[in-house]
């Protein structure tokens, strides 16, 4: 039975890369057995995934669509192994039996990473601001959208559409100190081979700024609303700067109480782990192993957030 592997791309947990990495060696995965397919990929989009597939469940289509060229392809590759990747899947909440049903006829695993909530909703954070769409501090993005974190629900909606033991929960930390994200997917999939030349995407995307760069950034979001005459301007501004690193010294000094280049405290942390609570402590039971948890605890200090996520 050909294996269907279903990458539940989290955000902010490197999907952007694992998707431009099976882009990229699609014709060496199909040495290897395994087809990523063009159908349901968002269009012009290299790095999105397959998106289609999302949205044609979510509208009930039921009629030809991403998913009856999806299945066309697989029949017509003669491939075993089949990799589907979207940030979208993560979303889902009454939809993931849908996509279980559609996939009913194959053996359906999937892989799925999380990271620590605090580094996670802080990346979210970041994202955001950097691209204009959140002017505001850390502490209300946090307390409006730290469900966002609650990774449990997200994995037993996934793993109550699935076959016992096909739910695959990993450690984005983990594998970033180790093998790497990319090759830890790999495994994961199972498609690691020797032999192969592949190529690997020369760097990531959608990276963060340092904290202090981020504040100057945020600042000049908030002044792109406050002064609608400049916003183009402004927004140029933004985003010349948000690849920049290390505003430091005087343009922290000249600026002043206008922005903390610090923007998550030990209180926000601890609200943080009030909120998600039994939650989160039942998630790591379930899913983590225990060797593993560390990487996940919500308390100050434990899991700095990286540049390149």
């Amino acid at each position: 039975m050909t294996t269907v592997v279903v990458h539940i791309g989290v955000h902010r947990t490197g999907s952007s890369l694992i998707q431009r990495f099976l882009n990229a060696n699609r014709d060496h995965l199909e040495q290897v057995g395994v087809l990523y397919p063009v159908a349901g990929l968002a269009t012009g989009q290299d790095n999105r995934g397959h998106r289609l597939l999302v949205e044609d469940v979510q509208r009930g289509d039921h009629g030809a669509g991403s998913w009856a060229e999806l299945v066309d392809e697989i029949e017509a590759s003669g491939l075993d192994r089949v990799v589907l990747s979207a940030e979208e899947f993560s979303r889902m909440r009454r939809g993931v039996r849908r996509v279980a049903h559609r996939l009913a006829e194959y053996d359906v695993q999937a892989v799925m990473y999380v990271r620590n909530p605090v580094s996670f909703l802080v990346s979210a954070w970041k994202q955001q601001v950097k691209t204009g769409a959140y002017t505001d501090r850390f502490r209300p993005f946090l307390e409006s959208r730290y469900q966002r974190a609650d990774f449990g629900s997200m994995a037993y909606r996934w793993a109550a559409a699935l076959d016992p033991g096909r739910l695959d929960v990993r450690v984005y930390e983990e594998a970033e100190a180790t093998t790497g994200l990319v090759s830890d997917f790999a495994a994961a999939a199972g498609f690691a081979a020797h032999g192969v030349e592949w190529h690997h995407p020369r760097q990531r995307i959608n990276a963060s700024p340092d904290d202090a760069t981020l504040a100057v950034v945020r600042l000049v979001g908030r002044a792109e609303r406050r002064f609608p005459r400049r916003a183009r301007t402004l927004a140029r501004l933004r985003r010349s700067m948000r690849h920049q690193h290390g505003f430091r010294g005087r343009t922290i000094e000249r600026l002043g109480g206008l922005i903390d280049p610090h923007p998550v405290t030990d209180d926000d942390v601890a609200w943080l782990s009030a909120a998600l609570g039994e939650s989160h402590a039942r998630f790591l039971e379930h899913y983590i192993p225990e060797a593993l948890r560390h990487h996940l605890l919500i308390e100050p200090g434990a899991q700095p957030v990286s540049r390149s996520s």
